[in-house]
């Protein structure tokens, strides 16, 4: 009978040994199917990328746990199907994750408590690329950033149909010279912002977080697509265009806002030709367009016009009890600016 020390030092050479003969397997000509019900280490990024492409190709479930910094380039960064699981093991993770077809990438875990920072491998790149159907879960302990590309978001890029869910953890430093800093949204992408924190990032057209209906440089397309804000909290973000220091829709596509909780605070629009909306602009003609804000609170931010809210287009609900104060404009609206846009505005907590 075996003990059960003497059991679980078997059980993790195991694993340990799967991952080696999948890395062999790999030099031999093509990707093994990894017995990946337990958690895999990992110390390379030859080991990674040996996961990764036994997911690919067979699907299924691995989580691994980083042994040391890892940096993966080439296809270790392309995950396309299956469920990855992250676990950082107090450990950075350098690689510009793609995520595609129905593949869904965990980092973190709920009731995990090792730490992960995850970075851009390459400066022309964001952290995070979702597309297809894929999803994308963060939880407590995971820092996103930082990561400065020009053309696409430093942080999570989310097209398609794919989801992005905060369940907790840090988006921070991340920024863009011509989209959103730290989360870009298009087509029928959706990201729940459930907890967790944005923070430090800079972009175009949204600091933090934002909303069109088209690809990030110009393209067409007509999808809904939608931040729904739960929780969390999005601080010290700032936009140097048209405005939305946090949250910016800015779209002739339509586009869903919806903010039940959580806290904006400290955000700016910076420009001084623009600078609309401190912490939220909405722009959106089309009628499907939605921004609701039910709870949560907005506050101690600042812009050129409407220091809280800056409302050009699109219908717009503010519930009673919703926190809006402490908000600055230079040009007018120190907490919110309509521009005559259809607002139904209740008695806000001030």
């Amino acid at each position: 009978m075996y003990s059960r020390n003497m059991s679980g030092a078997l059980a993790r050479m195991a694993r340990v040994w799967a991952t080696l003969l999948a890395v062999l397997f790999l030099f031999l000509g093509g990707p093994a199917a990894i017995a990946l019900a337990d958690e895999v280490p990992v110390s390379t990024a030859e080991e990674l990328q040996a996961v990764i492409d036994s997911l690919n190709a067979n699907g299924g479930e691995a989580t691994v746990e980083l042994g040391a910094d890892v940096t993966v380039t080439g296809q270790g960064r392309r995950l396309s199907n299956g469920t990855l699981t992250i676990h950082g093991g107090g450990h950075k993770l350098t690689s510009a994750f793609f995520v595609s077809g129905s593949a869904v990438l965990n980092l973190g875990e709920e009731g995990y408590a090792g730490e992960l920072q995850i970075v851009s491998a390459q400066p022309s790149t964001g952290v995070i690329d979702l597309s297809g159907t894929a999803t994308l879960n963060v939880y407590d302990g995971v820092t996103i950033g930082p990561a400065s590309p020009i053309g696409m978001p430093g942080g999570v890029g989310c097209h398609g149909q794919s989801v992005f869910n905060m369940h907790g953890g840090t988006i921070a430093d991340c920024s863009s010279g011509s989209v959103s800093g730290g989360v870009y949204l298009d087509n029928n992408a959706v990201f729940n912002m459930y907890g967790g924190t944005i923070t430090n990032c800079t972009g175009v057209n949204g600091g933090a977080v934002g909303l069109a209906g088209g690809t990030p440089l110009g393209g067409s397309g007509e999808g809904l697509s939608t931040f729904h804000m739960y929780g969390g909290t999005i601080s010290n973000c700032t936009d140097q265009y048209i405005g939305g220091g946090a949250v910016c829709v800015y779209t002739r596509y339509p586009a869903v806002f919806i903010m039940d909780g959580g806290t904006i605070e400290g955000c700016t629009a910076s420009s001084s030709r623009y600078g609309y909306g401190g912490a939220v602009l909405l722009y959106s003609r089309d009628a499907r367009a939605r921004f609701e804000f039910n709870g949560g609170t907005i506050t101690g931010n600042k812009a050129n016009i409407g220091g809280g809210i800056f409302i050009f287009a699109g219908k717009t609900t503010i519930a009673d009890g919703f926190g809006l104060h402490n908000n600055h404009a230079t040009a007018g609206g120190d907490d919110i600016y309509s521009n005559g846009a259809d607002v139904t505005l209740g008695k806000v907590d001030t």
